[in-house]
């Protein structure tokens, strides 16, 4: 088992890549994937090393002072995806699972439906709903992971589900915000609108 000294390390490897990746993507770098993909074997490292322990996660974190570290692992299976680094991003979602369960397992349904793995997607969408603790996420990223793949009936009833089990106000944005774009970018905007002006009565908003 890796030391504390070690973990630091490798955590402030990952982050000092990190950096690099938010810079050149604000700079519009000629290949900003390319820091990206550096990212994956240093997180796959701090993955292995930690066992799955979250509460040696915890006190990393502490130790580091960064409260970037869970920020930077639980985005990264999203842009290595993005990056067309496909097993990457599922290998190091799978990693840092313990960390956020129903995200890390909805981004790797997310991330098999854009590469076209159909098959793969809707059958780890449905194993990550069946055992989800997070029901409104979980709910969400099968919507994300049907959109992905095209199926925009099929994400609209996910994102639906999504909202009326939302317990918080920011879940129920999140939501909210999920269907509008959905219907937006399906051109059909006076339905998305009209969901939004309805979404706002009910919170009380003008």
């Amino acid at each position: 088992m890796a030391d504390s000294t070690s973990l630091v390390r490798l955590a402030n490897a990952l982050l000092a890549v990190h950096r690099e990746s938010v810079t050149a993507d604000s700079a519009r770098a000629p290949d900003p994937r390319d820091s990206v993909r550096r990212m994956a074997p240093l997180a796959l490292e701090l993955g292995a090393a930690l066992h799955g322990s979250l509460r040696r996660f915890a006190e990393l974190s502490a130790e580091l002072g960064d409260s970037r570290l869970a920020e930077c692992l639980l985005d990264l299976p999203s842009r290595l995806a993005n990056a067309g680094e496909l097993e990457s991003a599922l290998a190091v979602a799978l990693s840092f699972e313990f960390i956020a369960k129903d995200k890390l397992r909805g981004d790797r349904a997310v991330a098999l439906a854009q590469a076209g793995r159909r098959d793969e997607a809707v059958a780890l969408v449905t194993a990550n709903l069946q055992r989800a603790e997070d029901i409104p996420l979980a709910e969400a990223k099968a919507g994300d992971a049907y959109r992905a793949l095209g199926e925009d009936d099929a994400a609209e009833a996910y994102y639906r589900r999504s909202l009326s089990e939302a317990k918080t106000p920011f879940e129920r944005s999140e939501a909210v915000l999920r269907i509008v774009s959905l219907l937006s970018d399906a051109g059909r905007l006076q339905e998305a609108t009209q969901f939004l002006a309805e979404e706002r009565r009910r919170a009380g908003k003008p």
